[in-house]
């Protein structure tokens, strides 16, 4: 009974561990990743203890998210003051 436990566990805690990278990358960059990058993030998140505002913290420190938010500004700045925005970007 105990490894049947166990065993469902595991399954749940893989399932919210692949669930919560899955929405990282949506919410934070916006993309799907590819099988690697994906795979990478699921395996560190099992091998270490991190808890899901772990998870958000690195993504949102991330390269990819940063640059996200500076063309966001630009685009809202851009708007504010010209009122239009060329669609040639």
């Amino acid at each position: 009974m105990l490894i049947i436990l166990d065993q469902i566990n595991l399954l749940f805690k893989i399932r919210k561990i692949t669930e919560a990278v899955w929405e990282a990358f949506r919410i934070f960059l916006d993309r799907i990743p590819d099988t690697s990058e994906y795979q990478n993030w699921v395996t560190a998140c099992q091998r270490e203890t991190f808890c899901i505002f772990d998870i958000g913290k690195n993504f949102s420190n991330s390269q990819e998210h940063l640059e996200i938010i500076q063309r966001v500004r630009i685009i809202d700045i851009y708007l504010k003051t010209e009122g239009d925005f060329p669609i040639c970007l």
